[in-house]
């Protein structure tokens, strides 16, 4: 009796472990985008909490001008590390209304070809704003 698999049995178990692989790979895709997408969102609050905090210090004061939220930034002694979007790798905005009440936190997504992907769709705008809290729109 020879021992060993035949040519079919082979072709067999590669043909299942190909249709598994097609069947995952897209749930590992959602699940990195989502995992990008909830990064993204927290550096986001992570930064208002900077913001916050950088207002108490300054007699109630927000930041004037805006800015890029990276290592030359008036929140970095709030932060003290480098916050980017982990979907393409750049730095978050940070904008204040002319009066000075108003601010918003927008990933750097908005002004890019790459978008943050989820099962509801693509995410054209996710942003924060210290009146309303954290917005996403599709």
């Amino acid at each position: 009796m020879k021992k060993g698999f035949t040519l079919v049995e082979l072709m067999i178990v590669i043909a299942i472990i190909s249709i598994l692989a097609l069947v995952l790979l897209p749930n590992f895709v959602i699940a990195r985008h989502q995992a990008r997408l909830s990064a993204c969102q927290s550096n986001i609050k992570n930064i208002s909490t900077a913001v916050e905090t950088y207002c108490s210090s300054n007699n109630d004061q927000y930041p004037q001008n805006d800015f890029i939220v990276d290592n030359n930034s008036p929140l970095y002694n709030y932060i003290q590390k480098d916050i980017k979007c982990p979907l393409i790798k750049e730095y978050y905005e940070y904008k204040i209304n002319t009066t000075g009440n108003k601010y918003w936190i927008y990933c750097p997504t908005i002004s890019n070809t790459k978008k943050h992907k989820t099962n509801k769709g693509i995410i054209t705008k996710i942003y924060l704003d210290n009146v309303e809290g954290l917005k996403i729109e599709y």
